[in-house]
């Protein structure tokens, strides 16, 4: 996979995990996730998740240059 590719999907995991996450801590209302735990603990994992894609991406590519 490229770098660049990293980068974009880590972004978008953040972005999905943290939106999964405020739904779960009741932030954000209006779903069926909102105020369920479940859903702090796997947006935060989604968030790691994307964090390393998103680091693993921008330091490949700044080797490559």
């Amino acid at each position: 996979m490229s770098p660049r590719v990293r980068v974009i999907i880590g972004l978008v995991a953040i972005f999905v995990g943290g939106v999964w996450m405020f739904q779960g801590l009741n932030v954000l209302p209006g779903s069926v996730m909102t105020g369920d735990s479940k859903w702090v603990v796997i947006g935060l994992a989604v968030v790691a998740a994307g964090l390393v894609l998103l680091l693993n991406g921008v330091g490949k590519s700044r080797k490559k240059k």
